[in-house]
Protein backbone atom coordinates (compact mmCIF):
# COMPACT_ATOMS: atom_id res chain seq x y z
CA UNK A 1 0.00 0.00 0.00
CA UNK A 2 1.83 3.09 -1.39
CA UNK A 3 -0.53 6.53 -0.27
CA UNK A 4 -0.77 9.12 -3.43
CA UNK A 5 0.56 12.73 -1.79
CA UNK A 6 0.05 16.21 -2.47
CA UNK A 7 1.10 18.90 -0.42
CA UNK A 8 2.11 22.62 -0.85
CA UNK A 9 5.85 22.69 -0.14
CA UNK A 10 8.51 24.26 -1.95
CA UNK A 11 11.69 22.48 -3.31
CA UNK A 12 13.96 24.86 -0.95
CA UNK A 13 11.73 23.04 1.45
CA UNK A 14 12.92 19.29 0.48
CA UNK A 15 16.32 17.98 2.69
CA UNK A 16 18.72 16.05 1.00
CA UNK A 17 19.13 13.17 3.19
CA UNK A 18 21.53 9.73 3.53
CA UNK A 19 20.62 6.86 1.23
CA UNK A 20 17.64 4.78 2.15
CA UNK A 21 18.25 1.69 3.39
CA UNK A 22 14.80 -0.49 1.69
CA UNK A 23 14.71 -4.15 1.83
CA UNK A 24 11.78 -5.52 0.22
CA UNK A 25 8.89 -5.58 -0.04
CA UNK A 26 9.38 -2.18 -1.24
CA UNK A 27 11.85 -2.45 -3.84
CA UNK A 28 13.02 1.32 -5.13
CA UNK A 29 14.39 1.02 -8.62
CA UNK A 30 15.20 4.90 -8.36
CA UNK A 31 15.29 7.71 -6.14
CA UNK A 32 15.63 11.45 -7.13
CA UNK A 33 18.35 12.89 -5.08
CA UNK A 34 15.34 15.05 -3.25
CA UNK A 35 14.12 13.20 -0.46
CA UNK A 36 12.24 13.72 2.74
CA UNK A 37 12.54 11.35 5.60
CA UNK A 38 10.80 11.90 8.45
CA UNK A 39 11.54 8.33 10.46
CA UNK A 40 8.26 7.14 8.42
CA UNK A 41 9.33 8.07 5.26
CA UNK A 42 8.16 10.05 1.88
CA UNK A 43 9.68 9.03 -0.88
CA UNK A 44 9.78 10.72 -4.21
CA UNK A 45 10.11 7.85 -6.44
CA UNK A 46 9.80 6.28 -9.69
CA UNK A 47 8.91 2.87 -9.98
CA UNK A 48 8.00 0.59 -6.79
CA UNK A 49 6.28 -2.49 -5.43
CA UNK A 50 2.88 -1.48 -3.92
CA UNK A 51 3.57 -3.05 -0.61
CA UNK A 52 0.15 -4.91 -0.62
CA UNK A 53 -0.20 -6.36 -4.10
CA UNK A 54 3.37 -6.35 -5.10
CA UNK A 55 2.77 -4.76 -8.31
CA UNK A 56 5.06 -1.74 -9.55
CA UNK A 57 3.61 1.44 -9.73
CA UNK A 58 4.56 3.97 -12.35
CA UNK A 59 4.51 7.47 -12.16
CA UNK A 60 6.01 9.06 -14.79
CA UNK A 61 4.26 10.83 -17.77
CA UNK A 62 2.90 8.07 -20.24
CA UNK A 63 4.04 5.09 -17.98
CA UNK A 64 2.00 2.04 -18.76
CA UNK A 65 -0.32 2.20 -16.22
CA UNK A 66 -0.49 4.47 -13.38
CA UNK A 67 1.29 7.02 -14.48
CA UNK A 68 0.96 11.11 -13.91
CA UNK A 69 -2.67 12.88 -14.70
CA UNK A 70 -2.21 16.57 -15.07
CA UNK A 71 -5.69 18.14 -16.22
CA UNK A 72 -8.73 19.39 -14.26
CA UNK A 73 -10.99 16.72 -14.44
CA UNK A 74 -9.14 14.51 -12.49
CA UNK A 75 -7.46 14.13 -8.75
CA UNK A 76 -4.90 11.86 -10.80
CA UNK A 77 -1.20 10.51 -9.37
CA UNK A 78 0.66 13.72 -8.27
CA UNK A 79 4.34 11.73 -8.29
CA UNK A 80 4.67 12.15 -4.79
CA UNK A 81 3.66 8.59 -2.59
CA UNK A 82 4.08 8.61 1.21
CA UNK A 83 4.65 5.20 3.05
CA UNK A 84 3.99 6.54 6.37
CA UNK A 85 1.79 4.74 8.51
CA UNK A 86 1.70 1.74 5.95
CA UNK A 87 2.34 -1.76 7.00
CA UNK A 88 4.85 -2.90 4.93
CA UNK A 89 4.57 -6.84 6.77
CA UNK A 90 1.06 -7.30 5.53
CA UNK A 91 0.34 -10.10 2.99
CA UNK A 92 -0.65 -10.09 -0.51
CA UNK A 93 -4.44 -11.35 0.53
CA UNK A 94 -5.00 -8.90 3.11
CA UNK A 95 -7.65 -6.14 3.04
CA UNK A 96 -5.08 -3.44 3.28
CA UNK A 97 -6.62 -2.35 7.16
CA UNK A 98 -4.02 -2.59 10.19
CA UNK A 99 -4.33 -1.84 13.61
CA UNK A 100 -2.41 0.54 15.51
CA UNK A 101 -2.38 3.29 17.91
CA UNK A 102 -2.88 6.86 16.43
CA UNK A 103 -0.15 9.11 18.50
CA UNK A 104 -2.24 11.92 20.23
CA UNK A 105 1.30 13.17 20.91
CA UNK A 106 4.53 11.21 20.44
CA UNK A 107 7.95 12.48 21.88
CA UNK A 108 8.85 14.18 18.65
CA UNK A 109 6.50 16.72 18.68
CA UNK A 110 7.51 17.02 22.53
CA UNK A 111 10.74 17.93 21.09
CA UNK A 112 9.50 20.48 18.70
CA UNK A 113 6.95 21.95 21.48
CA UNK A 114 9.85 22.79 23.32
CA UNK A 115 11.55 23.93 21.03
CA UNK A 116 9.53 26.46 19.64
CA UNK A 117 9.21 27.84 23.54
CA UNK A 118 12.47 28.47 24.16
CA UNK A 119 12.76 29.92 20.60
CA UNK A 120 10.21 32.53 21.16
CA UNK A 121 11.37 33.64 24.69
CA UNK A 122 14.85 34.64 22.76
CA UNK A 123 16.68 31.60 23.77
CA UNK A 124 16.78 30.60 20.19
CA UNK A 125 20.48 29.00 20.86
CA UNK A 126 18.40 26.35 23.17
CA UNK A 127 16.35 24.76 20.11
CA UNK A 128 19.42 23.50 18.29
CA UNK A 129 20.32 20.46 20.52
CA UNK A 130 16.20 19.36 20.59
CA UNK A 131 16.42 19.69 16.65
CA UNK A 132 19.40 18.04 15.93
CA UNK A 133 18.19 14.70 17.75
CA UNK A 134 15.17 15.14 16.05
CA UNK A 135 16.83 15.16 12.45
CA UNK A 136 19.06 12.39 13.56
CA UNK A 137 16.14 10.04 14.47
CA UNK A 138 15.27 10.73 10.61
CA UNK A 139 18.14 9.96 9.17
CA UNK A 140 19.33 13.45 8.48
CA UNK A 141 23.13 13.46 7.37
CA UNK A 142 25.03 15.72 10.35
CA UNK A 143 27.31 17.30 7.80
CA UNK A 144 30.62 18.68 8.73
CA UNK A 145 29.32 21.08 10.78
CA UNK A 146 26.97 18.40 13.14
CA UNK A 147 23.45 20.62 12.73
CA UNK A 148 21.77 18.16 10.15
CA UNK A 149 21.36 20.92 7.63
CA UNK A 150 19.85 23.77 9.64
CA UNK A 151 21.86 27.10 9.19
CA UNK A 152 24.20 27.99 12.32
CA UNK A 153 23.59 31.13 14.55
CA UNK A 154 19.59 31.74 13.03
CA UNK A 155 17.79 34.57 15.20
CA UNK A 156 14.23 34.34 16.36
CA UNK A 157 12.48 35.11 13.40
CA UNK A 158 14.43 32.71 11.38
CA UNK A 159 14.25 29.86 13.71
CA UNK A 160 10.64 30.16 14.22
CA UNK A 161 10.38 29.66 10.43
CA UNK A 162 12.33 26.96 10.17
CA UNK A 163 10.82 24.86 13.37
CA UNK A 164 7.07 25.79 11.32
CA UNK A 165 8.50 23.67 8.58
CA UNK A 166 10.35 21.08 10.62
CA UNK A 167 6.65 21.00 12.16
CA UNK A 168 5.01 20.81 8.52
CA UNK A 169 7.06 17.97 7.95
CA UNK A 170 8.03 15.71 10.87
CA UNK A 171 3.87 15.63 11.75
CA UNK A 172 2.89 15.32 8.15
CA UNK A 173 -0.85 13.01 8.06
CA UNK A 174 -0.64 13.53 12.20
CA UNK A 175 -3.95 16.17 12.37
CA UNK A 176 -1.47 19.30 13.52
CA UNK A 177 -0.73 21.39 10.51
CA UNK A 178 -4.81 22.78 10.47
CA UNK A 179 -4.61 24.30 14.14
CA UNK A 180 -0.58 25.54 13.27
CA UNK A 181 -1.01 27.77 10.44
CA UNK A 182 -4.35 29.04 12.00
CA UNK A 183 -2.79 29.50 15.59
CA UNK A 184 0.72 31.10 13.96
CA UNK A 185 -1.39 33.53 11.89
CA UNK A 186 -0.06 32.45 8.52
CA UNK A 187 -2.79 30.83 7.09
CA UNK A 188 -3.53 33.26 4.57
CA UNK A 189 -0.19 32.43 2.97
CA UNK A 190 0.19 28.74 3.07
CA UNK A 191 -3.29 27.99 2.29
CA UNK A 192 -3.92 30.11 -0.67
CA UNK A 193 -2.74 28.64 -2.81
CA UNK A 194 -2.01 25.38 -5.17
CA UNK A 195 -0.79 21.91 -4.35
CA UNK A 196 2.44 20.92 -5.82
CA UNK A 197 3.01 18.00 -8.01
CA UNK A 198 6.40 16.28 -9.41
CA UNK A 199 5.89 15.67 -13.22
CA UNK A 200 8.16 13.15 -13.90
CA UNK A 201 9.35 12.42 -17.27
CA UNK A 202 10.88 9.06 -18.62
CA UNK A 203 13.90 10.17 -21.18
CA UNK A 204 14.96 7.92 -24.23
CA UNK A 205 18.07 6.97 -22.07
CA UNK A 206 16.31 5.67 -19.43
CA UNK A 207 16.78 8.36 -17.03
CA UNK A 208 13.94 10.80 -15.48
CA UNK A 209 13.36 14.47 -15.45
CA UNK A 210 11.74 16.14 -12.77
CA UNK A 211 9.29 19.60 -13.12
CA UNK A 212 7.27 21.08 -10.29
CA UNK A 213 4.09 22.01 -11.53
CA UNK A 214 1.03 23.47 -9.84
CA UNK A 215 -1.77 21.75 -10.13
CA UNK A 216 -5.47 22.64 -10.97
CA UNK A 217 -6.99 23.13 -7.62
CA UNK A 218 -6.39 26.29 -6.14
CA UNK A 219 -7.06 26.29 -2.13
CA UNK A 220 -8.61 29.23 -0.57
CA UNK A 221 -8.34 30.57 3.45
CA UNK A 222 -10.60 33.20 4.37
CA UNK A 223 -9.30 34.98 7.50
CA UNK A 224 -12.56 35.08 9.24
CA UNK A 225 -11.31 31.39 10.08
CA UNK A 226 -8.47 32.08 12.40
CA UNK A 227 -11.59 32.03 14.97
CA UNK A 228 -14.14 30.10 15.17
CA UNK A 229 -17.99 31.75 15.49
CA UNK A 230 -19.61 32.59 19.10
CA UNK A 231 -22.95 31.48 18.96
CA UNK A 232 -25.68 34.27 18.88
CA UNK A 233 -27.44 32.88 21.73
CA UNK A 234 -24.64 33.36 23.82
CA UNK A 235 -24.28 36.79 22.59
CA UNK A 236 -27.78 37.43 23.61
CA UNK A 237 -26.92 36.60 27.39
CA UNK A 238 -24.23 39.10 27.30
CA UNK A 239 -24.55 41.86 24.77
CA UNK A 240 -21.19 43.17 25.73
CA UNK A 241 -19.79 40.65 23.84
CA UNK A 242 -18.59 41.50 20.67
CA UNK A 243 -18.38 38.66 17.37
CA UNK A 244 -15.90 37.71 15.99
CA UNK A 245 -14.47 38.97 12.87
CA UNK A 246 -16.06 37.88 9.62
CA UNK A 247 -19.13 36.41 11.33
Amino acid sequence: MVRQHKHLWTPSQWLTVKPLQIQHPVMIQQIPMLTVTRGLVILLFITALSILTRQAIHTYVGAPTDGFVYNASTTGPSGYYSRKMCDATLSANSPGNTNRGWPLLRYGEILLIYAEAVNETGQTALAYPVLRQLRARAGIIAGADGNYGMNPNMDVKAMRAFIQNERHIELMYENTRWDDVRRWKIATTTQNGRNKLMQITKNTNGTYTYTVVSSFFLHSFNERNYLLPIQNSEIRKAPAMVQNPGW
